[in-house]
């Protein structure tokens, strides 16, 4: 109960502790060989999937001591520490105060965007000069980076960050595509009007703080049955997207603005309906919404359980009966009357932690039906590993799985109807997932 040198007390959901670990002023080469060790040792003895790495732990500590031999300066460390960081393979890795921009550039792209079809498509404007200057609009389609197809540029800097699967490669690609120190990068593609293009963008500076067009995500709204829908409406009084919005005989649930107070009166307004949509897109880590299942399952469910790190003998795990604690162990509860309707839960790569967590308790709704795309494969609680300048080093510290040991991680949850955004949908900003759920809803007797 008390803790320990590498542990924090049995009531924190947190349980590698490295809040003791010594911070050292001054810049050496000994000194960040020692990060070496500490981040190899932490992943080693707590990092719960390790076992479902690609490649042998042991193998990573002999490829990366000579790269830490190598380490000249603090760029040197820097590259070192990212590289080592990424080969957990975890989207929920991270540098706390990233060090992306001194490694794989300082510069990027005058404007947001979206993959899409394996193409970039200009999603919006940074800077409005240097895009006139290009030539290139929003809706232009860039195919070739530095005579390169998207895919190709994405391995040579990737390697910097973690990602659990393919679908969070290509999500964080935002974050490195057209990242680089030199002031041009030279494209090509296809203007909206179908002309191809070969020019040279000047890049323009980043700052991660004002980051927050981050993966230039359009506000979508919802073609259906000739009508048009903007179900993202935004509560000013509240601060956060309205939680619902009915659609004919249907509702959509945004369950990251869901609060579970409000569940009760929402779940007997709708009680109705011939379906249900939640969208899993956000992310809402509030175990209340749990309420949600009371009147979705006709009875209890367990619908998961984890590992975490025993401290007496390091490196073993434990398994133990619940995800969150004992009061949120069950989904549900007895009810004679659950919803008839039809359930729909829209995924995609931006699904990811407690919000798969999410996904897991809906598996167990009968009938449920999933629409998207491979969510982002990283659950368990936020865990830092403190480095020797201070900074830390992010990554899932507990393991998640269903009942029967089934696993989440990297995996992700994977959509019964695969549906993607497609160049056209994402230039008229389109929601295709939203669609097919309506759809299938519609085709239920």
């Amino acid at each position: 109960d008390v803790g320990s040198f590498y542990s924090n007390t049995a009531k924190s959901g947190i349980y590698f502790s490295s809040a003791n670990e010594k911070v050292y002023e001054s810049f050496s080469k000994a000194v960040k060989m020692l990060d070496l060790f500490r981040i190899w040792n932490a992943v080693e003895y707590f990092y719960p999937y390790k076992y479902l790495l690609d490649h042998q732990w042991d193998e990573v500590l002999k490829k990366y001591i000579p790269l830490f031999r190598k380490i000249n300066n603090e760029k040197d460390y820097e590259s070192a520490v990212m590289q080592l960081a990424a080969e957990l393979q975890d989207t929920h890795v991270g540098i706390e105060k990233t060090y992306q921009y001194n490694v794989v550039g300082k510069l990027s792209s005058p404007f947001t965007f979206q993959i899409v079809e394996n193409k970039v498509l200009i999603t919006g404007i940074k800077d409005e000069t240097k895009m006139k200057k290009a030539s290139l609009e929003v809706g232009d389609l860039i195919t070739k980076i530095n005579g390169q197809s998207i895919l190709k540029n994405i391995p040579k800097k990737s390697k910097y960050f973690a990602f659990s699967n393919k679908s969070v490669e290509l999500r964080e690609a935002y974050s490195y595509l057209f990242s680089g120190d030199e002031e041009t990068i030279a494209v090509e593609g296809i203007h909206k009007n179908g002309e191809k293009f070969r020019t040279t963008v000047e890049r323009t500076k980043r700052i991660f703080d004002d980051e927050w067009d981050k993966d230039g995500i359009p506000d979508l709204h919802l073609v259906y049955k000739g009508k048009n829908y903007n179900y993202l409406t935004y509560n000013e009084k509240e601060s956060r997207l309205n939680p619902s919005f009915p659609i004919d005989d249907k509702v959509y649930f945004e369950f990251s603005s869901l609060k579970g107070a409000e569940i009760p009166s929402l779940m007997e307004q709708y009680k109705n309906t011939k379906g249900m949509v939640f969208d899993l897109r956000g992310y809402n880590n509030n175990g209340s919404l749990l309420k949600v299942f009371d009147y979705l399952l006709a009875n209890t469910v367990l619908y998961g359980i984890k590992t975490q790190p025993n401290f007496s003998q390091p490196g073993k795990f434990c398994f133990v009966d619940n995800i969150v604690n004992k009061e949120y162990k069950f989904a549900g509860k007895e009810n004679p009357d659950p919803y008839k309707g039809q359930v729909v839960v829209l995924i995609n790569e931006h699904t990811v932690s407690a919000e798969e967590m999410w996904a897991m308790v809906f598996k167990k709704v009968p009938n449920v039906i999933f629409v998207g795309s491979q969510t982002a494969g990283a659950d368990g609680n936020k865990t830092s590993i403190k480095l020797t300048d201070g900074n830390k080093i992010i990554f899932s510290g507990l393991g998640i799985y269903y009942p029967d040991g089934g696993e989440t991680q990297r995996i992700g949850i994977k959509p019964d109807v695969v549906v993607r955004p497609t160049i056209q949908s994402t230039r008229n900003k389109e929601d295709l997932l939203l669609l097919k759920a309506l759809e299938l809803i519609d085709q239920k007797k």
